[in-house]
């Protein structure tokens, strides 16, 4: 009786333990490294369906890995040097995907703090000191009127000036 690879593989996993689920989740990847390398390596490959599968097997590895730690099992080496091409192309991609976060972190961070989105405590970055140009030129006109006024009245500008200060310090 012949025995194929397959059926190989499946009684030494059970041999030593390795739950049915792990077993699928990790032919699942190998088929998809192998699909990838041969994407890679041909001149028909689609680069579109090269990204959608590097993401579906980082997921998947995401799911092995977390198994492996739950069952108490050693972490799976995933280097493989007869799928270099898919091997480099993955780590490409996890390279452009980590500065692409770090960007997003970055664009987060200020758009927290124009006040455009929460901070993570849902509370909003707000600086109460900038007016739109028209209440600005608004409150400068009636606090020029107000000054003009005193210094009519034969107050000293410094005087009105200092007036104004400790007026604002109080409010």
């Amino acid at each position: 009786m012949k025995i194929t690879k397959k059926q190989l593989k499946r009684l030494i996993r059970e041999s030593i333990g390795i739950p049915h689920s792990l077993q699928v989740l990790e032919d699942k990847e190998d088929r998809i490294m192998s699909f990838i390398n041969g994407q890679l390596l041909s001149s028909m490959g689609a680069s579109d369906d090269i990204n959608v599968s590097i993401e579906d097997l980082l997921s998947l590895r995401n799911d092995i890995d977390s198994i492996r730690e739950k069952e108490g099992m050693p972490a799976k080496d995933y280097s493989r040097p007869y799928l270099y091409a898919a091997e480099n192309a993955i780590k490409q991609h996890s390279r452009h995907i980590k500065e692409i976060k770090e960007e997003l972190d970055i664009e987060d961070q200020r758009a927290m703090d124009m006040g455009i989105i929460p901070y993570p405590d849902g509370t909003y970055a707000s600086d109460p000191g900038l007016l739109d140009l028209d209440d600005y030129e608004s409150l400068e006109n009636t606090i020029t009127s107000a000054m003009n006024n005193f210094i009519e009245m034969g107050y000293e500008k410094e005087d009105v000036v200092e007036a104004l200060k400790s007026i604002i310090e109080d409010v």
